[in-house]
């Protein structure tokens, strides 16, 4: 397990980096973790956690660390020594661990970022650990970026990132499990005044060759205003071939939503089968009482029956009249239309016609037995787009 903190202030970025070692042998081992060291980076603290307590390493010249580890060692006590072993990389030795135990060191440094026409670059080296034994089964590493101008691109050319972000600062994230990492995690930022940031970054593989730009230009982000109300209606398959996990994860889905709708927002839940149910005749405004009645409306649902897919939207769509607010339609199937009409050029020509405000339908095709050929046609046609679990 790899666990990477970082909070990046201008161009200097603290570092905390923490790994995880686990002996699943019989014997007792002795484990060594090697860090490579980022460029312009300078170790300033090492700690080793035995045992759920912390013991502060003392960092000392690479000769007096080694006779102070043997003599630890002889006395068969943990030790944490940061020795200096070739260019930009440093060694822990952590000794013994026990059969069945669980070592965990922490890093901590400091590391002056270079910056290249305006663009921040924070490296951190991660490529080294596609030398282990076996995947690393857990890897996080969050930056937090905090900065007295305005943040304009954020960008990662290495690796997919979470991003959340405002005039001064910005949260990137990146998680992963099993991962055997081919590259270094590299993040760059600029931040500038204005209302359009633009930055340019230029590759020459060689003399004589063609080269490769990147251009990255953020706008103005402007805050923020009152949310819009919106109008929410769950479409829920409960047919017979929804039995078993399909529908917990259909209701479980129904119930995340609900608990992150807003105050003035208006919804309804379809569910259906042969037959069309709702659980409330027309459209409810969104508060306390009617978010727990809904909960329990869900917790109702049962899967049995067969499925009528245009009846059901039929219904939904029905019940939206207002084209001044935005309105979604969030159908939860697999797609298997048994009852009803069951032509799928019919069942889109009819959503299509009973869709008066532009409603966006979002399809989520739930199993793998599900027909995603309807659900493409459904969702283009409503101007909304599918995702399958």
């Amino acid at each position: 397990e790899i666990d990477v903190h970082v909070k990046l202030l201008e161009q200097i970025a603290r570092v905390q980096v923490s790994q995880s070692f686990v002996n699943t042998g019989s014997t007792h081992m002795e484990v060594c973790f090697m860090f490579p060291l980022p460029y312009d980076g300078a170790i300033d603290q090492l700690t080793l956690l035995v045992d759920g307590k912390e013991f502060p390493a003392r960092l000392l010249p690479k000769d007096e660390a080694r006779k102070t580890y043997e003599a630890i060692v002889r006395k068969n006590r943990d030790p944490a020594l940061l020795e200096w072993v070739g260019t930009g990389m440093f060694q822990t030795s952590v000794f013994p661990v026990p059969p069945g135990a669980e070592r965990k060191v922490t890093l901590r440094y400091s590391q002056l970022c270079r910056k290249n026409h305006g663009l921040t670059d924070f490296l951190f080296p991660l490529s080294t650990a596609k030398y282990t034994s076996h995947p690393v089964e857990k890897l996080k590493i969050e930056v937090a970026i905090e900065s007295k101008g305005e943040i304009k691109n954020v960008y990662s050319p290495t690796h997919t990132v979470e991003l959340k972000r405002d005039a001064h600062n910005a949260t990137v994230v990146y998680k992963s499990e099993n991962l055997v990492p081919s590259s270094d995690f590299r993040l760059l930022y600029d931040a500038e005044s204005g209302k359009l940031g633009t930055s340019v970054l230029s590759y020459k593989p060689q003399a004589g060759d063609d080269g490769y730009f990147l251009l990255l230009t953020t706008p103005a982000i402007e805050r923020a205003g009152e949310q819009p109300k919106k109008t929410v209606v769950f479409v829920v398959d409960r047919s017979g071939s929804m039995t078993g996990p399909k529908i917990e994860q259909a209701k479980g889905a129904l119930k995340f939503v609900l608990n992150n709708l807003r105050e003035g927002d208006l919804f309804n839940i379809i569910a259906y089968d042969n037959a069309v149910e709702s659980f409330r005749p027309e459209l409810q405004r969104f508060d306390d009482e009617t978010r727990k009645a809904a909960l329990g409306f869900v917790e109702g649902i049962y899967a049995g029956g067969s499925t009528n897919i245009d009846g059901a939207l039929a219904v939904a769509l029905g019940q939206l009249a207002d084209s001044s607010r935005p309105s979604y339609v969030l159908f939860l199937t697999d797609g298997l239309p048994t009852v009803g009409d069951v032509n799928e050029q019919k069942i889109v020509a009819n959503s299509q016609a009973n869709n008066h405000v532009r409603a966006r339908v979002v399809a989520f095709g739930v199993g793998y037995d599900v027909n995603s050929r309807l659900l493409d046609k459904l969702v283009r046609q409503n101007f909304g787009q599918s995702e399958y679990v």
